[in-house]
């Protein structure tokens, strides 16, 4: 069972730093652009599948029981990630990203940035993270590309690169759906009109 007590991070509560800018016009309207894509991918991708089903009934429980301030620029993306600076790297990066699942994340939108030298790809592989086999797909980094799927279900990783690299990273995350259906929005109410202080537990 899922007991960890939601809450934003600290420069992403309401009037911070975080939050201003997600809520911007710029950013706010691309997080919107972005969800509207995701929806359709799924829509158009997964047509009359479990996994589609999936995938729809928790965007709507999303939307119904997670709070807008845990909800990045109203959309159903439940967390937001980025990844680089987007500093130029005149060797080889040896990243960290090694082969692996995100077991917590229904849907996963990556949006790339930067121009790359060298590497830098989104590899794909058919086995586990013991035995990840052979890549089935490697998708070139480029400049603005979004890339859509059910990164619980496969594995993968990034290549090294050369040249300037950045991503960010938006999830619809099972735990913090899970938290409101089994325990509703009241304790977390509570948190808000306390002005989300530090040490808080409903348990």
């Amino acid at each position: 069972m899922y007991t960890t007590f939601p809450r934003p991070y600290k420069n992403y509560i309401p009037g911070g730093t975080g939050h201003r800018i997600i809520f911007s016009d710029t950013y706010y309207n691309l997080f919107k652009e972005v969800e509207q894509i995701a929806i359709e991918f799924v829509l158009r991708h997964y047509f009359q599948s479990n996994r589609r089903n999936k995938i729809l009934h928790y965007i709507t429980q999303c939307k119904k029981n997670v709070p807008l301030d845990l909800r990045i620029a109203d959309t159903f993306f439940t967390h937001l990630t980025l990844h680089g600076k987007g500093e130029l790297r005149d060797v080889s990066y040896e990243t960290s990203y090694y082969k692996h699942v995100d077991p917590h994340d229904i849907l996963t939108v990556i949006i790339h940035f930067g121009n790359v030298k060298e590497g830098g790809e989104t590899v794909y592989y058919k086995g586990t993270e013991k035995n990840a086999g052979d890549a089935v797909k490697k998708i070139p980094h480029e400049n603005g590309n979004i890339q859509i799927g059910c990164y619980n279900e496969i594995l993968h990783a990034q290549t090294p690169y050369k040249g300037r690299r950045g991503s960010m990273v938006l999830n619809l995350k099972a735990p913090i759906i899970n938290y409101f259906k089994t325990y509703g929005k009241y304790a977390y109410e509570q948190y808000r009109e306390m002005g989300y202080p530090g040490k808080f537990s409903p348990f």
